[in-house]
């Protein structure tokens, strides 16, 4: 039998793996979109800045801090924006309120607190209102509510 260190090597050999956290993170081959850089601003957010869980508590167009949830929601985006231009991330800093609102819902449905999730709750249970008919209150459309 021959000895395996005399065999000549076939494949080449591996770069090596990174070590530090952040070598690994800087080898990566992904774009974080703007829904991902908010996904993990977001609970910072909730818990350090009061006006900002404010505008995002009501579920109801009457219990919105500036009397409509689209407003709160853009309230909301500019918390978040502002967060984005004093941390230095770029890509929530240049983007415009809208984008950033369109994210903020796509993120809060993600945490599983939308305002839809939240009215559909009753304690920690989901419930689905309706009236006699089967009409899905407020109505079928959500009234522009989510």
């Amino acid at each position: 039998m021959s000895n395996s260190n005399n065999i000549p090597k076939l494949r080449p050999e591996p770069p090596p793996l990174p070590v530090k956290a952040q070598d690994v993170i800087s080898q990566g081959r992904f774009n974080r979109s703007l829904n991902d850089e908010i996904f993990y601003i977001h609970p910072s957010l909730m818990e350090s800045n009061e006006k900002y869980r404010d505008y995002l508590y009501a579920i109801w167009p009457e219990g919105a801090v500036e009397g409509d949830l689209t407003i709160d929601d853009t309230m909301a985006a500019m918390i978040i924006r502002d967060y984005g231009r004093t941390h230095g991330i770029s890509r929530i800093a240049n983007s415009n309120l809208a984008a950033i609102r369109h994210s903020l819902r796509v993120v809060c449905k993600r945490y599983a607190m939308s305002r839809k999730e939240r009215r559909e709750m009753v304690g920690s249970e989901t419930v689905i209102l309706a009236d006699e008919e089967g009409h899905v209150f407020p109505d079928d459309n959500n009234n522009g509510l989510e």
